[in-house]
């Protein structure tokens, strides 16, 4: 079954630079909170970053929240255009009580063959850019959300 949502991907730059290895194509949900990608991009992702990852959650987290400032630029590439995030937008805050955690929005996921690696831009991408579906004409429209 086709699934409209569904739309190639030119690339992810981080600082500037495509990382190899990102899958051709991508999907926007709302379902999901984070950003996902195969694993191995994620890793090299979060590495690049800094946190420390978990293994048996997948999570990355940084012992202390970092300085946005120094986090790099991550940019998807959509049809020749870059959607750039800041740390501000990828770094998710969670505070309990009196104790901060910062958790990276990046998140391993690993598709089965027969969907073919695939990057979910969720909410971390949906709320710093708007986006419409026009089911009619099977295409997707952003805008930077205001």
């Amino acid at each position: 079954a086709e699934y409209m949502g569904e739309f190639a991907l030119g690339g992810l730059k981080l600082d500037g630079n495509l990382l190899p290895g990102f899958p051709a194509n991508g999907i926007l949900d709302s379902g999901t909170s984070l950003l996902t990608a195969p694993t191995s991009v994620v890793n090299a992702i979060n590495k690049k970053l800094g946190c420390v990852s978990i293994p048996t959650t997948g999570e990355c987290i940084w012992v202390t929240c970092p300085n946005f400032d120094n986090l790099p630029t991550i940019s998807y590439v959509l049809n020749g255009r870059d959607f750039p995030l800041t740390g501000k937008d990828y770094v998710l805050q969670v505070t309990q009580g009196t104790v901060t955690e910062c958790l990276s929005g990046f998140m391993p996921l690993d598709m089965p063959a027969e969907i073919g690696p695939l990057a979910i831009l969720g909410d971390v991408f949906i709320r710093k850019y708007y986006s419409v579906f026009d089911f009619g004409n099977k295409r997707i429209g952003l805008a930077q959300a205001v």
